[in-house]
């Protein structure tokens, strides 16, 4: 099979994955949600949004490095993973030992003893997922996609029936704890079975020089990388953790939080597939000085973006107390607000997560960590300034202000480093009418909400149809061009 078709069909079978991704995360949220209550799935969302960092750390840097040097030398591609899981080995150890000492203090920064212990239990995650994650990504940079997903399938399955059964055995939040740490074993094991054993091309690399030579490249990588993560990772998250801090007097708000956050994250979910193809076929790409087939992934990777994580917003945001109502039920109704601020605000962060996913693949990481350390710490001011007084709202407001300014920096770093020509037009073709949908739908809400439920939802319906019609006239993306330039690009 030639690259280029492994690629297109890669992205079809990521973007499935997806889909069976998006679709066990939400019964195991909405499963919590209802058995654990507002304070105890607050304090769940908590202890993973902190634990993510660390997820983060093990499954980003090394497994990227070992997905772009295998994709730039697929001959030696064996001998990268197996020294790829040496240092995430030590990573891991690392990694561990870091929560565990700081698991007291965590309790004391939240105002909630009772987090250590969970803490300390979410940390058997970190080895299980970090494997799996090297080996997850060493199919991917062979560009070996249905194996990748296959592994994925199984992990994701698995976390999903050992989080509910641990749960209903009466082991209540550790459980779902230990489920989620158990889970990426099952995903690990079907993509050892799946692996192929065969000889790889003989490769120079018995010498102590290469092994160095090899381990310095993964690590140039590495670290700068995963710095990256772990700064993006706090801007993801940070925002959960200053309402469990800074409104200690209601704990279920928290729980609040992250039901809306739940909801609000599928943009990052949707352009999460997008994001795997596209690294190691720009990396490719770029290191090889193809500029032309550069400028036209990019261009067509954020225009694609931008009409998923718009239609998304508009989905989601005209939907919002249906939702969470129906998913999570009438406890949870302070989270409807929060809902519509938060989707807007991770709608733009996915295209922020794409640019920097663009910059981390052209060999700019440090590029892309200074940037993220920036948006960090005016994000840690707005929280500090809006939280106190604004309550969960403020939180919502300074992610989404957040999440603007760091889009609009990072397009101007793409254009000044990989490509020179953006498809600006384009995506404010596509943001701009989104907001005024978007507030067209806030309007009418208190006048919908006099009619009857079926009423109310053929009209948000109809007007969400005529905005996807809008996109459609304007032909600002098209999903055939998308595929044909994936196809194509070797010819």
């Amino acid at each position: 099979m030639l690259e280029s078709s492994r690629v297109a069909r890669g992205a079809v079978l990521l973007s499935a994955v997806q889909l069976l991704f998006l679709a066990t995360a939400y019964v195991i949220q909405v499963f919590l949600a209802r058995i654990l209550g507002p304070t105890d799935y607050g304090s769940y969302g908590t202890v993973l949004s902190v634990l993510s960092v660390g997820l983060l750390v093990v499954s980003s840097g090394i497994p990227y490095a070992i997905s772009k040097r295998v994709s730039e030398n697929i001959s030696a591609a064996r001998s990268i993973r197996n020294k790829g899981l040496q240092l995430e080995t030590a990573l891991i150890l690392v990694c561990c030992a870091a929560y565990i000492a700081i698991s007291s203090a965590l309790g004391q920064v939240f105002n909630d003893e009772s987090l250590v212990l969970l803490f300390q239990v979410a940390v058997l995650t970190l080895p299980t997922y970090g494997i799996y994650s090297v080996i997850s990504f060493y199919l991917n940079g062979r560009q070996e996609f249905g194996k990748q997903t296959a592994a994925q399938t199984a992990y994701y399955i698995a976390r999903v029936a050992l989080i509910i059964g641990f749960v209903i055995s009466g082991f209540h939040l550790v459980g779902a704890l230990i489920g989620n740490a158990l889970a990426p074993i099952v995903g690990l094991l079907a993509a050892y079975m799946l692996i192929e054993r065969e000889e790889e091309i003989p490769v120079e690399e018995e010498s102590l020089d290469n092994s160095y030579d090899l381990v310095r490249s993964l690590l140039a990588f590495a670290v700068p990388a995963t710095a990256f993560v772990v700064f993006l990772t706090l801007l993801s998250n940070i925002d959960i953790w200053a309402v469990k801090a800074l409104i200690p007097l209601n704990p279920e708000t928290a729980g609040y939080y992250n039901a809306a956050y739940q909801f609000a994250r599928i943009p990052l979910y949707v352009g999460q597939a997008l994001v795997i193809v596209l690294f190691p076929a720009l990396s490719k790409m770029i290191s090889s000085g193809d500029k032309q087939n550069v400028q036209r992934y990019v261009d067509m990777g954020l225009r694609y973006m931008g009409v998923m994580a718009s239609i998304v917003f508009l989905l989601v945001g005209a939907f919002s107390t249906e939702l969470i109502d129906f998913m999570y039920g009438q406890a949870y109704s302070p989270s409807t607000p929060i809902l519509v601020i938060l989707v807007a605000a991770l709608s733009v962060q996915a295209m922020l997560g794409l640019c920097l996913s663009i910059l981390s693949s052209g060999d700019y990481p440090q590029t892309a960590t200074f940037l993220c350390v920036i948006l960090v710490t005016i994000q840690i001011l707005l929280l500090f300034l809006l939280v106190p007084s604004l309550g969960m709202t403020g939180a919502a407001l300074s992610t989404l202000a957040i999440s603007v300014v760091g889009f609009l920096m990072a397009l101007t770093v793409i254009r000044k480093k990989i490509s020179s020509s953006l498809p600006i037009k384009s995506l404010l073709a596509i943001g701009v009418p989104a907001l005024v949908v978007g507030s067209i739908l806030v309007v009418i809400t208190p006048i919908l909400s006099e009619m009857s439920l079926l009423v109310s939802v053929l009209i948000r319906t109809m007007i969400l149809a005529l905005y996807v019609g809008f996109l459609l006239q304007l032909r600002v993306v098209s999903i055939r061009a998308l595929v044909e330039a994936v196809v194509n690009r070797d010819s």
